[in-house]
Parts: C-alpha cells; sequence; structure tokens
C-alpha cells in the first residue's frame, strides 16, 4: 500500500494501541518452525499477531459514513498493511497460499475503495459509485476476517517456535531511529512524547514501557512488541542524531 499520512494514522493508532492486552509469549525458543523461515518473519513482521489482526481488521459500519469515518478506515488500513498478506502468500505452505492470496486480493480491495471514498477524492464521487465502495469494502473486509481467522490457529502454531527475536529486537531499534529522526525533524529532543507520537505512526504494535535518562537526555527506551503468538519486551539505546540505535538487554 502507498506511504502512510502521518496526520490521519494517528487517531486509529491510538485506538488500536489502547485495546492490546496480550499475553507475553517465551518468543527465544530456538527449536525449528514447522514452517519456512521466511514466511514467519513475514509473519513476525505484520503489525501484529494474526489473531489480532483477524479479530482488529477494519470496515464501514455506515451506509453513510461521513468523511471523518472514512479517513480513519484508510488510516487503519494503511497501518495494518494488507501486503503482509502478499508477502505471506508467497512464502507460505502450499496449505495456506489460496486463502493468503484471497486475503490479500480483499484487504487491497478494500484499500482502493476506502481510497476512492477518502477527503482527497476529486471530483466527488457519486451516490451509486459509493454504495458500490461502501459494498465492497465491507465485502472485503468479512473476507479479511473470516479468512484470516480460520487459518490464524494453525498458522500461529506453525510458527510458534520460530525465534522472532531478531525480528522484533530490529523492530525496536528502527521505531527508535524513527522517534531520533522526527525530533531532529521537529529541532526538538528526543522525550517520551516524541516516541509515543511517533509510535502512533509506526507500522508495528508496540507501547513504551519505560525510558531511561540522564539529566535530559534519554538514554535508553523499553517497548513492548507484537509478537506471533502475543508479545516480547525489547530494550534499544538512545544514541543521538545520526547513529543508529542498537538493541540492549532489558
Amino acid at each position: 500500500m502507498p506511504a502512510k499520512n502521518i496526520a490521519r494514522v494517528l487517531a486509529a493508532a491510538l485506538a488500536a494501541a489502547v485495546c492490546w492486552s496480550a499475553p507475553s509469549t517465551a518468543s527465544a525458543i530456538t527449536r525449528a518452525s514447522n514452517f519456512s523461515t521466511s514466511f514467519c518473519q513475514d509473519l513476525a513482521g505484520t503489525y501484529a499477531s494474526p489473531t489480532y489482526v483477524a479479530s482488529h481488521w477494519p470496515t464501514l459500519h455506515s451506509p453513510h459514513p461521513s468523511k471523518a469515518q472514512v479517513a480513519e478506515l484508510t488510516a487503519s488500513l494503511d497501518l495494518l498493511d494488507g501486503n503482509g498478506f502478499h508477502a505471506m502468500a508467497s512464502d507460505g505452505p502450499k496449505k495456506y497460499v489460496k486463502a493468503l492470496k484471497a486475503i490479500s486480493t480483499a484487504a487491497e480491495n478494500e484499500w482502493s475503495a476506502a481510497g476512492l471514498m477518502s477527503v482527497s477524492s476529486s471530483p466527488p464521487t457519486a451516490p451509486r459509485a459509493t454504495a458500490n465502495d461502501i459494498t465492497t469494502i465491507e465485502n472485503s473486509a468479512h473476507v479479511v476476517q473470516r479468512d484470516l481467522a480460520a487459518i490464524t490457529p494453525e498458522i500461529t502454531r506453525g510458527c510458534s517456535t520460530f525465534n522472532d527475536i531478531p525480528t522484533l529486537s530490529n523492530t525496536a531499534a528502527l521505531l527508535t531511529e524513527r522517534a531520533q529522526n522526527v525530533a531532529q525533524s521537529e529541532n526538538t529532543p528526543l522525550s517520551v512524547a516524541v516516541i509515543n507520537y511517533t509510535i502512533t505512526t509506526y507500522p508495528h504494535l508496540t507501547t513504551l514501557v519505560k525510558a531511561w535518562s540522564v539529566g535530559h537526555q534519554l538514554t535508553k527506551v523499553q517497548y513492548k512488541i507484537a509478537s506471533i503468538t502475543g508479545s516480547v519486551t525489547q530494550c534499544t539505546n538512545v544514541p543521538g542524531y545520526f547513529k543508529d540505535p542498537v538493541a540492549e538487554p532489558c
């Protein structure tokens, strides 16, 4: 899907983060996964666990949605990023390729229809076309929710022994780096407020748990990051502008 619009994403992402309450998981198990490494990496790199994504996949619930509702839907779809389904279909076990392709197609159809209805559409969409777009959105969302929920138990179980810590450790480092870039662009020190704002624009379900500082300078941050089977805790240093954050023990 296209690049995210940070301003639109804020409200939808905050709502998603509040809903997350899955238990932590022992993701550092090193036994071989039942599925390919590439497939489980794709799964670990999506917004959250497949259970969460299936139960939180957005749709419209009104035959006459407001512009704000359409904007919120589009922001949510941007954040959840249906392209992840396409990657999983390419790497997934044959048994699940058909379902994942159907999910990917439905997610893309929903995003396209939402884009046509968005506040940026010009000229305004005719009533009949709007009705068709709403039907496409609702039907596509149903396919994603239904088909993903149907395969979620097996794909989660198949990747439950995959060591997703490296993937999530990299996720944490990239989030800290992005927060540093936001602070730099705003000509302000990196702070808890900047990190929390950056989290709302980040395509992986994350919450800030704790931040360490020396004086007014942040030195280390701890995140709770959605994993394949729940969530993990990851820490990174805060090296300052033009330096890459790295994972640290929590």
